[in-house]
């Protein structure tokens, strides 16, 4: 090929990356009779126009995939994810403050094109424009590490406490902040649902992150996950195993009903024996409750325990007249 000007160099690579191709620094040299230097020149062009998207492997340049809605993510996060946009653009947060607006625009309403085909009945119980100060003032104190006060109001009972705040969860379809809360110095995870946040106020004082607890906070799969740090840098964890009925097996082979799931072993009568790692046995009770009579807990006995206990007075309660 004859030697090309940069422009026509740049439009040719482009085109062809676009294609899916991988193309090699060395043939690009020598079919635009150029050095390799020359198009390592052009590669950082493109990638100063189009973003970080190419992948360098042992002088061969490929394009990643950068349609995420496409390709990445499934309808329900395509629904969340909307969601999260709207709430915070509402709410004035800064998860969208710094998107361009053509952009924001564009990508809610991509994300509305895909709703179209599907139907979603579980949202959010509060938002995040029915207290954007709150919010704002907790992203402050996560952001910048202050220590809170919290004033809260639970069932017309009310009470105040001092709390580390890590991050703002959704949880059970509703909003939580995650603190570090200290009871006679140990550290635990406090949940406090935002709702019922009265007011909160920073002390003046600053918390060193701890990255035992922020992993914590990172990985916790459920309301009631306990923290109990341990002298090695790591958490209490226990393991949790049921037997499921064939009948319902099916349910927990399509879904994974916590993280921490897996399946351990088939039986030929269509059970299968499953297991979960967390952080306290009432973890696993919400779950429990919901297939019973079709599950048998294997271990550990405190769960059995709880469940038999439940089930007792359940009958006692129906049974009465």
């Amino acid at each position: 090929m004859s030697k090309a000007s940069s422009m026509n160099r740049v439009i040719t690579i482009v085109s062809r990356l676009n294609e899916g191709k991988r193309l090699s620094v060395a043939s690009l040299a020598v079919e635009f009779e150029t050095s390799d230097r020359t198009i390592r020149r052009d590669i950082s062009l493109i990638k100063e126009v189009f973003g970080e998207f190419l992948v360098s492997d042992n002088g061969t340049i490929y394009a990643i995939k950068r349609d995420i809605l496409n390709n990445v993510l499934s309808p329900d996060e395509l629904s969340m994810l909307k969601g999260a946009l709207g709430l915070a653009e509402r709410g004035g947060l800064s998860l969208t403050k710094k998107m361009d607006k053509k952009e924001r625009e564009k990508l809610t309403g991509k994300i509305s094109d895909y709703e179209k085909l599907y139907t979603f009945k579980t949202r959010p119980f509060e938002e995040f424009n029915q207290r954007p100060e709150l919010f704002a003032q907790l992203e402050s104190a996560i952001k910048f590490h202050k220590v809170i006060k919290i004033d809260y109001l639970r069932d017309g009972e009310a009470s105040s406490f001092i709390a580390n705040p890590y991050s703002i969860v959704f949880l059970n379809e509703n909003f939580y902040v995650a603190s570090e809360f200290f009871h006679e110095g140990i550290p635990s995870l406090l949940l406090s649902r935002i709702a019922m946040i009265q007011s909160i106020e920073p002390t003046g004082e600053i918390f060193r992150i701890d990255p035992l607890f922020a992993r914590f906070v990172e990985n916790f799969q459920t309301s009631w996950a306990r923290y109990s740090p341990k002298v090695d840098g790591s958490y209490n964890t226990r393991e949790v195993q049921l037997e499921i009925d064939a009948e319902v097996s099916r349910y927990f082979k399509l879904k994974k009903f916590m993280p921490s799931q897996k399946i351990l072993q088939t039986h030929e009568n269509g059970t299968i024996r499953i297991s979960f790692t967390v952080t306290s046995v009432w973890e696993m009770v919400p779950l429990c409750r919901q297939w019973l009579p079709h599950i048998r807990v294997v271990f550990p006995n405190s769960l059995r325990e709880i469940l038999l206990k439940e089930a007792q007075q359940a009958v006692e309660h129906l049974s009465k007249k």
